[in-house]
């Protein structure tokens, strides 16, 4: 008699389920359920005022949210499926590590900046929550559009994960984003002591000019 541990999930065929397939199929799930609910909206806001002047309090904010995540849940299928605008590594490099290089760095600087969009988003959720704005029904404004920072980190870690087959290009690709959080932390102190040394360099100027003056 063999022995066996705990047994994995299996899907109706027979196959084993994989995180990945399940995440895909949430993914699609989601994008179907808010396509269905923006057509929902609007359709059912005309026919109830056409019938008895019935309507969904508070539709066009719900209809606002529903886009958004439509938006944002279709970048995030987009970086899936590999499907968004890019440099054609192709023409630029041809064939070879070369191109193989320009991918990763594409991808990198990808994953960078869409990182730092996350974080932005991050910063807008923040404002919103202070403003404790509701929907109809209750849910604040600021949770629906949480799905903004979710799925634009999610996108920043598919472009460095697909960023090459191999362990060295996903690394380069990865440190890429800490690598965008710095160069923006450095731009910023830099342009502030450029700023201050602007500032005394006037003042400086300024205290001759009245010195001259003065003799």
């Amino acid at each position: 008699m063999s022995q066996s541990g705990p047994e994995a999930p299996l899907s109706g065929t027979g196959r084993i389920l994989t995180p990945t397939p399940v995440v895909h199929r949430l993914e699609q799930g989601l994008v179907i359920v808010a396509l269905l609910a923006a057509a929902f909206l609007p359709l059912s806001d005309m026919v109830g005022r056409a019938v008895g002047g019935h309507y969904i309090p508070g539709g066009a904010d719900w209809l606002q949210q529903v886009v958004l995540w439509l938006a944002f849940l279709g970048g995030l299928l987009a970086t899936r499926e590999k499907k968004h605008l890019t440099l054609s590594t192709a023409e630029l490099f041809g064939e070879g590590r070369v191109r193989r290089f320009g991918h990763v760095m594409a991808a990198a600087l990808s994953a960078g900046t869409v990182a730092i969009l996350a974080y932005a988003a991050v910063g807008v959720v923040q404002a919103n929550r202070e403003e404790a704005k509701l929907l109809s029904g209750g849910l604040p404004v600021w949770v629906s559009e949480s799905v903004m920072p979710v799925a634009l980190g999610l996108m920043a870690l598919r472009f460095a994960w697909t960023a090459s087959t191999h362990r060295a290009g996903r690394v380069i690709a990865f440190l890429s984003i800490p690598a965008a959080f710095a160069f923006g932390l450095f731009s910023e102190q830099a342009a502030a002591l450029g700023f201050v040394s602007a500032a005394d360099l006037m003042q400086e100027n300024a205290t001759q000019t009245s010195q001259s003056k003065v003799q």
